[in-house]
Formats: structure tokens, C-alpha cells, sequence
């Protein structure tokens, strides 16, 4: 899992942005690379925690409404994501849980840096595919916004803007939150200047999603997740491989309560096929000291009566005669010892 990884956007003048909205190149949806998404959705929506503190200079209740519902316009082609107004102050990078914070505890977004994202966090051990394309987990993405520079507290919003307010140089929150939330989804920048994912936003330009930005969204999420591990029971599985006795790194049918064989992973190598096994066990003698309830009736090891004679569960009572099963000198009776053999096996009181 790498820790690294940053995606910002800038300010520059109208004047700028205007000498740029001309048609120079084709629009091309770009993802974060290496591809990744989060995997749950849509089974289950990502939560955003959004900074209910409001961003400083956007009047009313600093924006928290328009950031949640700019967070939530992505939502679709099998995204869901839950935008929830609450406390950022303890954001902790790489914790799984995503925060917009509407300042910059980390001290990383500088200068003409509007916003910045992490996106770094991703697991490259837990692959899938969508349509053919492979993709990794994200497990953590968090934004912050800058509340410095030159425009620190020249924030807008479109609820400010319906109110009478002219804009006057502002910044619009929405299109800036839609486009950091483009990344925390895997999305990078874009080429088209008019798309919500390029880099750069002029001063008073409140944009909405365009063709490209969706494009790049649905070749994320508008397709059917096939998942699978990196690992079958500590052996390396490569993505689509079937995880079975061939690759499975030794686990034995034993630890699963059954008898014989060796286990084998179902198709997606989330859980173990027990059809190569035999019997169940019923009884658990002879299988006193590997900590598993291995005929499943609930008491492990010594606690199970079919462990009472044992040696391993001697409590100090009758002692082992020669020929039988020890474990230490102290469960033989008067003069025997206790001897393995060349062959090994069990140990034996012995003269």
C-alpha cells in the first residue's frame, strides 16, 4: 500500500482560463494511476465526513449544504457516496475514513492551491476488474482546503449567489469540492479546460460536470466489480487464478474440523471448499493439544471428555505404564521413562 500520492487544483486569473477555453485537443477521461476505486460501492455508499464548521468567507452556514450536495452529484453509474456534516478536526490520514476538512492541518496546500487531495492510500494487493480494465482498492482518501494566500476567505457558494450576491472575484466551493471528490474517487486531471477534473478554475466560474468528467467516472463504476485476493492461505494468487489445493500454502482439511486431505478455496478464494475432504470428526482423541475444536461440540482439547485419558491432559492422577502414551517423564509410572523412537511417532514409558 503506498502513502503517497496528492492531486490539487489551482487558481488563475479569468484572463488566463479565457485564453485557454479555445478547442486545442480532445477531451480524454484520465484516471489515477495505477486505476483504482473503492470496492464496497454501491453495495454499500461511501461516507465523506464533511467539515460542519463551513468554509471561511462563504456566508450562511459556510457552505456545509452546497459542499454535501456537491460531493453527492457524482453519484451514479454504481457509485454511492454519503456526504454527512461532522467534525474533521481529528482526520487521520490512511485511517479508512474520508474527511473533507475546510482548512489545511497538514500544511499542504500552499499558494495558488485552492484544494488538494490524498490519494495514496490504496491497497495493490486486493485487484479486480471492471470490463477488462484492472483496478486496486483506494482505502483512505481525505481533502483539505486552503485558508491562506491571496483569496484565503474569498470563498462563494451558489446558496450565497441566490441570496443577491454578486461574485466578485470568488471562488465557487461546489465546483472546487466536486472536483477534489473527482479524485477521492480515482479520477486525475483532465486535458479539456471546461471539464470539472482540469487542474485550473477561474475566479467566479461555477462549473458542472461535463461529458468527460462522467466518462471517466462511469469506466470506474459503471461496470460489474469481479474481485479477487492476492493470496490463497499465504500462497501468491494472481488475479483470476482459482485458488485451490495447487496453490493453497498448506492449510489441511484438520484445521477446518475435518479428518483427511487438503483444503481448497472456492472460485473467488474467499472461503475453503471442504468436498475434498473426508469424513468429519467426531471424536476428539488423539487431537488433544492443537487448540481446535476439531469434532465441533464445543469444548477444545483437554476440556473435551474424549481427552480425559490423554497424557497431555494428565492433571497428576493415575500415571502411564509401560508402553503407553507420554509426554514427559512425570506421566510415567515408578522407574519408566519417557522415549520416543528412531522413527519418531509418539513418545512411550519405557524402562
Amino acid at each position: 500500500m503506498k502513502r503517497i500520492g496528492l492531486q490539487t487544483r489551482y487558481l488563475f486569473t479569468a484572463c488566463m482560463i479565457a485564453a485557454l477555453l479555445l478547442p486545442l485537443m480532445a477531451p480524454a477521461a484520465e484516471l489515477l494511476q495505477p486505476p483504482r476505486r473503492w470496492f464496497d460501492t454501491p453495495g454499500t455508499a461511501k461516507e465523506i465526513i464533511v467539515d460542519s464548521g463551513g468554509k471561511l468567507g462563504v456566508a450562511g452556514d459556510g457552505g456545509v449544504a452546497d459542499a454535501v450536495l456537491a460531493v453527492e452529484v457524482w453519484n451514479s453509474a454504481g457509485l454511492v457516496l454519503h456526504a454527512v456534516p461532522g467534525d474533521t478536526s481529528g482526520m487521520i490520514l490512511g485511517d479508512t475514513t474520508s474527511h473533507m476538512s475546510f482548512s489545511d492541518p497538514f500544511n499542504v496546500c500552499k499558494g495558488l492551491c485552492l484544494a488538494a487531495t490524498y490519494t495514496g492510500f490504496y491497497n495493490a494487493n486486493v485487484t479486480g476488474t471492471c470490463d477488462g480494465l484492472t483496478v486496486v482498492e483506494i482505502e483512505d482518501s481525505d481533502i483539505v482546503f486552503n485558508n491562506s494566500g491571496p483569496f484565503g476567505s474569498a470563498w462563494t457558494s451558489e446558496s450565497e449567489e441566490a441570496s443577491g450576491a454578486a461574485c466578485s472575484g470568488e471562488v465557487f466551493l461546489e465546483t472546487v469540492v466536486t472536483h477534489e471528490v473527482g479524485h477521492l474517487i480515482g479520477l486525475g486531471h483532465e486535458n479539456d479546460v471546461v471539464a470539472v477534473m482540469n487542474s485550473s478554475i477561474a475566479s467566479c466560474d461555477n462549473q458542472l460536470l461535463q461529458p468527460d468528467d462522467l466518462a471517466g467516472r462511469n469506466t470506474l463504476y459503471d461496470c460489474t466489480l469481479s474481485t479477487c485476493q492476492s493470496t490463497c492461505d499465504g500462497s501468491a494468487l494472481e488475479c483470476g487464478e482459482v485458488c485451490d489445493g495447487s496453490n493453497l500454502g498448506g492449510a489441511t482439511c484438520l484445521s477446518q474440523g475435518f479428518d483427511a486431505g487438503t483444503l481448497g478455496c472456492n472460485g473467488s478464494c474467499t472461503a475453503f471448499d471442504t468436498s475434498s475432504c473426508s469424513t468429519t470428526i467426531t471424536n476428539e482423541t488423539g487431537l488433544c493439544t492443537d487448540g481446535i475444536d476439531n469434532d465441533n461440540d464445543g469444548p477444545i482439547d483437554c476440556a473435551d471428555s474424549d481427552c480425559t485419558s490423554d497424557p497431555a491432559c494428565d492433571t497428576g492422577g493415575e500415571c502411564s505404564d509401560l508402553g503407553e502414551v507420554c509426554i514427559d517423564r512425570t506421566d510415567c509410572c515408578a522407574s519408566l521413562k519417557c522415549k520416543g523412537t528412531r522413527g519418531g511417532g509418539a513418545k512411550t514409558c519405557q524402562q
